[in-house]
């Protein structure tokens, strides 16, 4: 498989498209949005928009703080926490397992919160982690959802390929490190055990099906 690295100039992100040197990628997200979530529709329309919104609001803060928070720890870096009582406690305990979980798998963390694209098939994203279990690279996506889900496969199985596309490094292991918000709910770390290559053509298809619903517009 012939192997591209990305050219030098700019990357930026705007909204749910990335710029690379001026031309626009979609992000991995946005290509699998395609995928229907009919529980989510309708926990929404239980809810009512206004409602379904705050909460969706509030839950992507604490990702946020989640995701700064393990980038700071991999860096030696104080995480300036929120004010908020539950969110620092949220914090506090996602650090702590995720501390655990290194000693576990000895894992040592390369890079953080890393752009990635394929050049070949015109997508691009943010790799939360890539490092080292023993000998083996690994790349690691935290989550703070309430479950792991297949479209987080395919969201990782992505950011793998362009990894891999970009830097020729093929990483052999993929980790998704779910963070629970539910105070008695523990960390969920799941090495995913399906071949890359099989889950990759499965994100193909979506990314497909994707561009042939825009082509339509």
């Amino acid at each position: 498989m012939a192997m591209s690295r990305l050219p030098g100039g700019e990357m930026k992100e705007r909204g749910r498209f990335y710029t690379i040197n001026g031309k626009q990628y979609p992000s991995v997200t946005t290509i699998l949005s395609v995928i229907s979530k009919p529980g989510l529709t309708d926990w929404k329309v239980k809810l009512g928009k206004e409602e379904s919104e705050k909460i969706s609001g509030e839950a992507a803060d604490i990702g946020s703080y989640v995701h700064k928070a393990i980038e700071c720890y991999n860096k030696g870096k104080a995480f300036p926490m929120p004010e908020d009582k539950d969110q620092q406690q949220i914090i506090r305990r996602a650090i702590r397992d995720y501390k655990r979980w290194v000693r576990e798998t000895w894992f040592q963390p390369l890079k953080s919160e890393l752009t990635v694209c394929s050049n070949q098939y015109q997508y691009a994203g943010t790799l939360d982690c890539v490092g080292l279990i023993g000998d083996s690279l690994a790349v690691c996506d935290y989550k703070t959802s309430k479950g792991i889900w297949p479209e987080h496969k395919l969201q990782l199985v992505a950011y793998w390929h362009a990894y891999w596309e970009m830097t020729g490094e093929l990483p052999y292991k993929l980790w998704i490190l779910r963070f629970s918000k539910v105070t008695n709910q523990k960390s969920q770390f799941y090495e995913i055990p399906e071949s890359p290559h099989d889950l990759f053509a499965v994100f193909l298809d979506a990314l497909g099906l994707w561009t042939y619903l825009r082509s339509g517009r």
